[in-house]
């Protein structure tokens, strides 16, 4: 029956731990380390690849679609 239910167990905080975690992390990292990670990974998000990734993502399928084929068909 309804009311002889049990209650859940209380679990400790997700979002807590979480964040205890990080924090420990970014001790033993170090800050230096973590500017180093992040512009490399800006680096990345602002290559010449990705622009042209993001660019195509924009741009129009069809346009694309009948510039593949054609590219296909010179092959």
């Amino acid at each position: 029956m309804f009311w002889k239910k049990k209650k859940p167990k209380k679990q400790p905080d997700i979002r807590q731990q979480a964040a205890e975690i990080a924090k420990e992390k970014r001790a033993e990292i170090g800050e230096e380390a973590l500017n180093d990670i992040r512009k490399a990974i800006m680096a990345q998000e602002n290559s010449a690849t990705e622009k042209a990734k993001r660019q195509i993502m924009a741009g129009d399928t069809d346009k694309l679609r009948d510039n593949l084929k054609f590219w296909m068909e010179e092959k």
